[in-house]
């Protein structure tokens, strides 16, 4: 094509030297059309991301985890008792075993100090519960025994090792007894470390770990019963106003 030939109608001719580039502004427009319709597509995509990414993270810090459920166990005395009894109370529950040499030592003794520190403030609203996951060696007796070194309220169950299997379950709580030597009754058992602070209704409040202290657990504690008696006030106001009308 000469370098002077002159476009018709949205012919553009760009000429330099001996190349030669050429479109048309509707070539031009329906370029933009599909970028603009990608670009969109991409807002889209992210806004969608970004959304999943929200719900994931307010159903990790504002759900509950459906933790807890129906039990049968047997308390220091060998009677029976099942969660039902433990309504109409907060509890503070951990699993251990008595054999364990240093952590359940610790925990448990965590446990009693935090107790301890609600207690100051509230009075005694708060139960400790010890729940066995080594049922073949923590007899009633044993778990009595056990108990007596921490506070003085707290509450060892034991139970057969298929009622333990279930309470352990309906807690999402791992163990698994070790590497037995000659002595079969010599072994450690490998367990979940963690303390559950549960309501008066029995329903999971909050879980405190092991990198906690005494004195964080109880602030939280205090926080989840102060938190109950706002609402039990709110309750109340609601239905006296109900009466008035």
């Amino acid at each position: 094509m000469p370098a002077h030939y002159k476009p018709k109608g949205d012919e553009v001719s760009l000429s330099h030297g001996g190349d030669n580039i050429q479109f048309t502004w509707g070539s031009a427009m329906w370029t933009c059309v599909v970028c603009g319709c990608c670009y969109a597509y991409y807002q889209y995509v992210r806004r969608k991301q970004d959304a999943e990414s929200r719900a994931v993270v307010s159903e990790e810090h504002i759900g509950t985890p459906k933790l807890g459920g129906p039990w049968t166990l047997y308390d220091r005395q060998g009677r029976v008792m099942t969660n039902e009894d433990l309504k109409g109370q907060y509890y503070l529950l951990y699993f251990g075993f008595s054999f364990c040499p240093d952590i359940c030592p610790q925990e448990m003794d965590k446990q009693t100090r935090a107790i301890q520190m609600v207690d100051n403030e509230y009075g005694p609203v708060v139960t400790p519960v010890f729940i066995t996951c080594d049922p073949n060696r923590d007899t009633v007796a044993q778990v009595d025994d056990y108990c007596r070194e921490f506070h003085p309220r707290i509450l060892g169950l034991t139970g057969t090792p298929e009622q333990i299997k279930k309470v352990t379950r309906a807690f999402r709580v791992y163990y698994n007894e070790g590497i037995r030597t000659d002595d079969a009754e010599d072994y450690l058992v490998d367990h979940s470390i963690i303390h559950y602070f549960m309501g008066k209704n029995g329903k999971f409040l909050t879980f405190f770990g092991k990198n906690l202290t005494a004195e964080e657990m109880a602030y939280k504690m205090k926080g989840e019963i102060l938190k109950e008696k706002k609402k039990a006030a709110e309750r109340k106001g609601r239905q006296g106003v109900a009466d008035e009308e």
